[in-house]
Parts: structure tokens; C-alpha cells; sequence
């Protein structure tokens, strides 16, 4: 989570410096939280198999 918030402070810092397009920005930070939730999943899997041994 704190990589993300991270990114996220780094997307917001860019858009102050840059006109960037809104849509590309909001992409990002949708790509992001995808990635950070697809990671906690594989970690739950991981973990609910451990437990079924």
C-alpha cells in the first residue's frame, strides 16, 4: 500500500508540472490500484493454500 500512495504522489506532483491528459492520469492510477489489489489476492491464495496442507 505504501508503494501505491507513493505512485500515486508522484502522478500528482507530475500533473502540477505538466498539462498531462486527465484520461492518461486516471489510467494510471487505475492500473496501480489493479496491480496492488491482483498482488493481495495471489497473497491470499498463496496463504489459503499453505493452510490447506
Amino acid at each position: 500500500m505504501f508503494t501505491l500512495k507513493l505512485r500515486l504522489k508522484q502522478i500528482v506532483f507530475q500533473l502540477r508540472l505538466s498539462p498531462i491528459n486527465e484520461i492518461i492520469i486516471r489510467k494510471q492510477i487505475l492500473l496501480y490500484v489493479l496491480l496492488y489489489y491482483i498482488k493481495k489476492l495471489k497473497c491470499m491464495i498463496r496463504n489459503s493454500k499453505l493452510g490447506d496442507i
